[in-house]
């Protein structure tokens, strides 16, 4: 008599007697499990690629504001001066006449796209005031500690700060004296450019520098508030003061401002030079920077240890031999 193996122990192609069925179900779910992990590998992969996508183009933005700033201050000193000088007689001006208008006609931090032409554009002498390379630019900010450098332009409109900081229409331009107060604004939270996002982890003490028709003044912060978009009231020149005050808002929701003010500190004893001033690290500052430089090598390792993890599974299954 013959007998014929059974369906359940039928050989092979390989010659090892194995059970048929089973091995499909291993090989099912060795799939279906490592499918799941790819996918993870896969979304990993895609996050790092985000933050490093933002990092990059924040690095790319802030090379770019950094170059307009130091094109704002190299204009030719016959200029640079004639340019100053009609600044502070604009600025008596202000202070004699009264600040009748504080900012542009809405909130700079809650317009919308193609709305009426703002009034910083339509008075000429505020125009005209440290207009030299006639794009706008009046001069530049830096803040070493949280390492911001931003060109100063003409207005506060939302086109405006876009591009950079914005001064304040209405307010003292920013080439200190007596009697001044000046406010310059710029966005935060931005995944394009950081501007004034760490602005909030400047504390008393802090300097800031303003860069204007070839000046450089120093600003040392004594004040630190957080107001209401319609309050205006710490905004005004205080007499006898040279103030400067940098303003963001609080929230991406953009209820509030927070307001980072200092008084003209000489230099050096006051607040120190630029160059000897405390400066942030500027990878260690930017969460996205030092997101993408700590994850990619942790996720292309994640993904070579699931490979290799994949590969010896695989060949563990049953039926499997090396060749």
């Amino acid at each position: 008599m013959i007998h014929m193996p059974s369906r359940r122990t039928r050989r092979t192609n390989n010659g090892n007697d194995t059970p048929k069925e089973p091995v499909a179900s291993a090989r099912r779910e060795l799939r279906r499990r490592w499918t799941l992990k790819w996918v993870s590998v896969l979304l990993a992969f895609l996050a790092s690629a985000t933050l490093c996508t933002v990092a990059v183009t924040q690095a790319v933005t802030g090379a770019r504001l950094a170059q307009a700033s130091e094109l704002a201050s190299q204009q030719p000193s016959a200029e640079q001066k004639q340019a100053f000088h009609a600044a502070q007689a604009y600025n008596k001006r202000l202070y004699e006449n009264g600040q009748y208008v504080l900012g542009e006609t809405q909130d700079p931090f809650a317009q919308v796209q193609g709305e009426t032409r703002p009034a910083s554009e339509t008075d000429q002498a505020y125009v005209d005031a440290l207009n030299m390379d006639g794009d706008g630019t009046m001069g530049s900010v830096s803040i070493p500690k949280i390492n911001v450098d931003l060109p100063i332009l003409h207005g506060t409109s939302l086109e405006t700060l876009d591009r950079g900081a914005g001064h304040m229409y209405g307010t003292s331009l920013p080439v200190g004296g007596k009697n001044t107060h000046s406010v310059i604004s710029a966005h935060n939270g931005m995944s394009s450019a950081l501007m004034f996002t760490h602005l909030d982890e400047l504390k008393t003490g802090d300097v800031f520098y303003l860069h204007v028709a070839g000046h450089v003044l120093a600003y040392k912060v004594d004040r630190i508030d957080v107001i209401m978009p319609n309050d205006f009231s710490k905004l005004t020149i205080e007499q006898d003061e040279d103030r400067v005050t940098l303003m963001t808002c609080t929230t991406l929701r953009k209820t509030k401002r927070l307001l980072v003010s200092g008084t003209r500190a000489s230099m050096p004893d006051v607040a120190p030079y630029e160059q000897d001033a405390e400066h942030g690290n500027p990878v260690l500052d930017d969460p996205f920077a030092l997101g993408s430089v700590a994850s990619m090598p942790c996720v292309l390792g994640y993904a070579g240890f699931n490979g290799w993890q994949c590969r010896r599974e695989h060949a563990g299954l049953p039926g499997k031999h090396k060749g």
